[in-house]
């Protein structure tokens, strides 16, 4: 256990450092301290992994949580970050970084199916989100389908400070 902006590891710990569904929850400074830690903890010739929400998203912008410019009192935040800026901040620490795909079925399924009222229907949403979920990974990349309906991007990014590999 830790705080994403005070990580307990040691410089250069781990060969892979995965940030998986955090970064949109963090309030904007904290969430700069946790990618610095990121990039601390991870091995001079490791990979990152992070996933990030869309900032050009048509589903995420109907929703108005993601409007959010202050963390709540009970603690609650949720912002839209985007993979410009991540990927951004991973190229200026010398890192190589790709977009790896996204989650456009996951997340068609679920708004299309909200706005459906489906997902209540114990039957059906556990088929089509295994469904959703094989599409995504045999089909990261839905062009623009991608850019305007997927909630989120799978950013990768390798150091190569040290290493000089890809």
């Amino acid at each position: 256990k830790g705080s994403a902006d005070a990580l307990p590891f040691g410089d250069g710990t781990f060969d892979v450092v995965l940030c998986l569904g955090v970064l949109e929850h963090l309030p904007p400074t904290v969430r700069q301290k946790a990618l610095q830690h990121l990039i601390r903890v991870v091995r001079p010739d490791g990979t990152l992994a992070v996933v990030v929400n869309n900032e050009e998203s048509r589903f995420l912008s109907e929703e108005s949580r993601y409007g959010m410019s202050s963390q709540q009192d009970n603690g609650y935040f949720v912002g839209i970050i985007g993979k410009k800026n991540i990927k951004s901040f991973f190229a200026q620490h010398g890192f190589v970084v790709r977009t790896e795909g996204s989650n456009f079925f996951q997340s068609l399924i679920k708004h299309v199916g909200r706005k459906m009222n489906i997902l209540g229907d114990s039957k059906l949403l556990p088929t089509l989100t295994e469904l959703a979920l094989r599409l995504d990974l045999n089909f990261p990349w839905k062009g623009d389908l991608d850019a305007a309906y997927a909630d989120q991007w799978v950013i990768s990014a390798r150091s190569v400070a040290h290493s000089g590999k890809i």
